[in-house]
């Protein structure tokens, strides 16, 4: 994995390609920015900060229109609109992958934020079916931890 900007973006890009067609749209600018992939019914936010060594994803469910909510973890009316995905992951049973996620998020620099991004992707990409209906259905989280 290249360690310059533009290569964590492409490994995002890349290792988050099972949400959509679509490309992200980037907010922020080096050295944190976030890219948004928008996969019905959810979003997923990869927040890339060189500053800190890290790469977070942060996941929530659109609003009805079909646009990303306000807020960054709460609405102006104090509802969770975003989730990390380890707490996500934790709060559905899949205490296993969270824990692969906290190991990875337990370090930093380059070679850790490789490993957040493939422990994100992959661990998205295996569970994404139960975040959906976990952000979706009946039983959704009414708070963030």
């Amino acid at each position: 994995m290249a360690t310059d900007h533009e290569g964590r973006r492409t490994a995002v890009k890349d290792a988050f390609r099972f949400l959509s067609a679509s490309k992200p749209t980037v907010s922020g600018s080096r050295p944190q920015e976030a890219l948004t992939f928008v996969s019905e019914p959810l979003f997923i936010d990869v927040e890339i900060d060189e500053r800190d060594g890290l790469v977070s994803v942060l996941i929530g469910s659109l609003r009805p229109d079909g646009n990303v909510p306000d807020g960054y973890y709460e609405d102006s009316s104090g509802s969770p609109v975003r989730w990390h995905l380890g707490n996500l992951l934790s709060l559905i049973g899949r205490g296993e992958a969270a824990a692969r996620l906290r190991a990875a998020y337990g370090k930093t620099g380059d070679e850790a934020m490789e490993a957040q991004i493939e422990e994100s992707a992959g661990a998205l990409e295996t569970h994404l079916l139960e975040v959906i209906a976990a952000l979706t259905g009946p039983d959704r989280p009414q708070s963030l931890h």
